[in-house]
C-alpha cells in the first residue's frame, strides 16, 4: 500500500513531466514559426542543438529564442540575416559554438551573448554597434565586421584569428588596437575614412595587410609602424 507521500510524490512528477513535455512542444513549435532547419535538432534541458543548417525566416522577430530555451551547438551555419534587414536587437540565446555564425543588417548594439567558438564569424552591415566586446573567443575561419557604420573600436576580437579579418569600409573607426594579435589570412581596414593609425594591427598576418584608401593615414606612419608587423604584403594608402 502507497503512503500518502508517495502519492503526492509521484503526483508531483507526473506534474514536472507535463510540464517538461509541453515546453518541449512550444520549442518545437516556435522553432517551427521562426526558423528553417536544414537537417537535425534535439532539446534536452532547454538547450536545442542543431545538427546542420539554420536560418531565420520571421524577419520580424526582436529575439533569437524566447525564455524556455537556448541554442547549444550548431554544427553548420546559424543565419540571421541576409539581403533584407532583421529586427534582432539581441544576441542572447545564441548558439555557444556554430560552423559558422551570421547576424547581419540587425539591430543589435552588443555582440554580448553570443558564440564562444565558431567558423566564419560574419556580423557585417550592423549599424549599432560601437565596438566588438563579445566577440567569440575562438574563430577558426574569417572574422567579417565590414560596413559596420557606427563601429568605433574593434577591441573585444580574439587573439588569434585563423582566417581573413575585414573591417573595411567602416567609416567611423578610429583605432585598431585591441584587435587581433595574429591573422591567418588577410587583414583588410581599407575604406575606413576617420582612421588615422595603423597602430595596434595584429603583429602577424598570414596574407596580405590593405590599408588603401584611409584617406587620413599617413603612408610615412604606415611605413613606421610596418617595422612591427610581420605579412606578405601591403596596400598603402594614397
Amino acid at each position: 500500500m502507497k503512503t500518502l507521500n508517495q502519492y503526492l510524490l509521484e503526483s508531483l512528477l507526473d506534474d514536472e513531466d507535463d510540464l517538461i513535455s509541453n515546453n518541449d512542444i512550444l520549442i518545437h513549435q516556435f522553432l517551427k514559426d521562426n526558423y528553417k532547419i536544414d537537417g537535425s535538432y534535439t532539446i534536452k534541458n532547454g538547450i536545442v542543438d542543431v545538427n546542420g543548417n539554420i536560418a531565420l525566416t520571421n524577419y520580424d522577430l526582436e529575439y533569437l529564442t524566447n525564455d524556455l530555451f537556448s541554442f547549444g551547438k550548431v554544427t553548420g551555419n546559424f543565419n540571421a540575416g541576409g539581403v533584407r534587414s532583421v529586427r534582432i536587437k539581441s544576441l542572447k540565446g545564441a548558439p555557444r559554438i556554430a560552423g559558422m555564425f551570421t547576424v547581419i543588417r540587425s539591430k543589435i548594439k552588443s555582440l554580448e551573448g553570443g558564440p564562444i567558438e565558431t567558423g566564419n564569424y560574419n556580423i557585417y552591415y550592423n549599424n549599432y554597434i560601437t565596438d566588438l566586446i563579445g566577440s567569440p573567443k575562438i574563430v577558426n575561419g574569417d572574422f567579417k565586421c565590414y560596413n559596420c557604420d557606427s563601429l568605433k573600436y574593434i577591441k573585444g576580437t580574439p587573439k588569434k584569428i585563423k582566417g581573413h579579418f575585414d573591417c573595411s569600409e567602416c567609416e567611423e573607426l578610429i583605432s585598431l588596437e585591441g584587435g587581433p594579435e595574429i591573422v591567418g589570412g588577410d587583414y583588410n581596414c581599407s575604406y575606413c575614412q576617420n582612421l588615422q593609425s595603423i597602430k595596434g594591427v595584429a603583429e602577424k598576418i598570414g596574407g596580405t595587410l590593405d590599408c588603401s584608401d584611409c584617406t587620413k593615414l599617413l603612408i610615412d606612419e604606415v611605413r613606421k609602424e610596418m617595422a612591427n608587423i610581420k605579412c606578405k604584403d601591403v596596400f598603402l594608402p594614397k
